[in-house]
């Protein structure tokens, strides 16, 4: 069997002990690395078919005994290295060949690692390789050493990154990296002091049916060549058989739980021998740390970019969303909160319909009463005769509007003591009873108090005074069966009658609407009052506690422009301005409707007056 010169110096652990201090005595090759999978088992291949294992620790960290190499011979090592991350079944083991030409200065570097798993190569310091492997995971790489390979000066670095693949999202995350290191040992250079320990177990050989005799020499053929080079044999080694009885073949004793086992052989010759695990660093002790903490900065300074722009657009979708809620409030605010002007207009005519409802019925009662006057209603004072509604008429006057004072003092013996001096006149002083107060207080619907009942007199009495102050003598049954009238007479006397009732009506319709109302819209009448200046009492006394329909009429369609604060309240929104307007405008179409109505009862006084005029004409020309 053949065994080459590196096989050679492996099993004769060319190392010489002294008392306390240990020395190599050859030049060794040291091969450690770190990132593999814990408490795993590492295999190292030295061609031709010569096998070392180690164990890794729990950190990953694995290490062989130092190697005896020349540095001057082509070296071929293999490793098979468990790797740690989930990766797939083929790659859970990194399968890396290193081989090394010190005459052409060549490392060359290929394997098979994780699909698109980074690879970087460094030799010597000086010259450096990296690449990424195929969806196979195979990559090879080439580098070249400065200088000649020396013990002091060889340093080899294999550097590997697998990529373990992810899924939702699919992304592609880097694992540990796995790093073996490659470096020389001089000869003569002092070892740490080792304990007794087990021994190393002597080398055994036999030789197969198929193997050369062990007499002759074992020649090692390496299986590649650099550029120009040629295929180099190894020198000659001496027999294996030769080598178990070398004394240069002396026990190695390795600390006491510090051991591993590698086998080596070829066929079936193996042999055991035990190595150090050495702590070979970390990861934090190569460029990939640092590589990862620039990666970890930049993902950083990303996601805080990200993170700003996001909240940028987050604010301005906020501020967005509160400008519109903000702007439909102000528009809603515009346009439909109603202003505290045009709540005046509608609280001051709360009560106009009601008013003029009572109005209404005022005017019929004092038109009623009236007109039974003119006709001789029975069960009146004017029922039984003509004389009796004068004399009750005149009792009137005795007892409540005589002023002793008028006619020069003419009647003081006529009027009666019990008169009320602020009734004086009211049957005639048509200012003081109907035109200057704003509200009558006249109850013409139901039982009316004692003050409503004199209000009720003095307007009719004015009534009666200003239209047909002496009506027809009273006439009965046998006037008639005694002809002392005619139809014509009777005809003649309706129509005065109608003629009159066109001037009464005009009269009745404007003291109903001095009738006092309802009181719901006094309180807001009193404010409008007060805001003008008039003191609550003041204002009682203008448009009454019950404002009737006039008194209201007058404020909304006159007292309330008088207000300056009317003008600075158009200051605001334009919707609450238009409803204002339209107020306004609603409150004008009333006034004109009452005005429609005086000028109908104009146009029927004008045109009973005309009738009068053309009657009399006719009775002059006819004599």
């Amino acid at each position: 069997m053949k065994i080459s010169l590196l096989t050679v110096s492996l099993c004769m652990a060319a190392l010489s002990f002294g008392a306390g201090t240990a020395f190599a005595s050859q030049p060794t090759l040291n091969i450690s690395g770190n990132g593999a999978a814990p408490q795993a088992k590492i295999q190292l291949l030295i061609k031709p078919g010569i096998a070392l294992s180690a164990q890794s620790d729990r950190m990953g960290n694995f290490s062989f005994s130092p190697i005896p190499y020349d540095f001057q011979s082509p070296l071929a090592l293999s490793f098979d290295l468990p790797v740690q991350g989930e990766t797939r079944t083929e790659t859970k083991t990194n399968t890396l060949s290193l081989s090394v030409l010190p005459n052409s200065y060549q490392v060359r570097l290929q394997g098979r690692v994780s699909k698109a798993a980074s690879v970087a190569l460094g030799s010597n310091s000086n010259a450096s390789a990296a690449g990424i492997a195929n969806q196979d995971g195979l990559f090879k790489l080439y580098s070249s050493m400065f200088g000649e390979m020396k013990p002091e000066k060889t340093s080899i670095l294999v550097s590997v990154i697998n990529v373990e693949e992810k899924c939702c999202p699919r992304a592609m995350i880097p694992g540990s990296p796995l790093t073996v290191r490659l470096s020389g040992i001089p000869a003569k250079t002092p070892v740490p002091a080792l304990s007794s320990g087990t021994a190393l177990p002597s080398v055994t050989s036999a030789t197969p049916a198929d193997t050369a005799p062990q007499s002759q020499p074992v020649r090692k053929t390496h299986g590649w060549k650099g550029p120009g080079q040629s295929v180099k044999e190894a020198p000659a080694a001496p027999a294996t058989e030769e080598l178990k009885k070398s004394p240069a073949v002396k026990p190695l004793f390795l600390p006491s739980g510090h051991t591993k086992e590698f086998s080596y052989g070829e066929g079936t010759r193996t042999a055991q021998m035990e190595t150090v695990i050495r702590s070979a660093g970390s990861v934090n002790a190569t460029w990939v740390d640092g590589l990862k903490k620039v990666a970890a900065q930049i993902t950083s300074a990303i996601m805080l970019n990200g993170q700003m722009i996001g909240g940028f657009i987050d604010a301005q979708t906020h501020l967005r969303a509160q400008l519109a809620l903000q702007s439909l409030a102000a528009e809603a605010n515009n346009n439909y909160v109603p202003s505290a002007s045009v709540c005046k207009f509608g609280s001051t005519a709360k009560a106009l319909a009601a008013s003029e409802g009572k109005s209404r019925a005022a005017k019929l009662a004092i038109n009623e009463a009236l007109t039974d006057q003119e006709t001789l209603r029975a069960m009146t004072a004017y029922g039984i005769k003509s004389e009796g509604g004068d004399f009750a008429r005149m009792a009137q006057f005795k007892a409540t509007f005589c002023n002793n004072y008028n006619e020069a003092n003419g009647l003081i013996h006529f009027c009666k003591a019990t008169a009320i001096s602020t009734h004086f006149n009211r049957d005639v002083d048509f200012t003081r009873t109907l035109d200057v107060p704003m509200t009558l207080p006249m109850n013409f619907v139901s039982t009316p108090t004692a003050a409503q009942n004199r209000t009720n007199a003095n307007v009719l009495a004015l009534g009666r005074n200003l239209i047909g102050s002496e009506p027809f003598r009273s006439f009965g049954k046998d006037d008639f069966q005694a002809s002392k009238f005619k139809d014509d007479d009777l005809q003649n006397m309706r129509s005065v009658v109608a003629a009159r009732s066109i001037a009464r009506n005009s009269f009745s319709t404007f003291a109903g609407m001095k009738a006092e109302g309802t009181t719901n819209s006094a309180t807001y009448l009193q404010a409008v009052g007060n805001s003008l200046g008039f003191s609550s009492t003041d204002v009682t006394r203008l448009i009454g506690s019950n404002p009737s329909y006039f008194a209201q009429m007058e404020v909304l369609t006159k007292k309330i422009y008088q207000d300056p604060a009317f003008f600075v309240n158009l200051y605001e929104t334009p919707t609450n301005v238009e409803r204002q307007r339209a107020a306004m405008k609603g409150i004008s179409l009333q006034q004109q409707a009452d005005l429609l109505e005086t000028m109908k009862r104009r146009e029927m006084l004008l045109s009973v007056l005309l009738e009068l005029k053309l009657r009399n004409y006719d009775e002059e020309n006819a004599q």
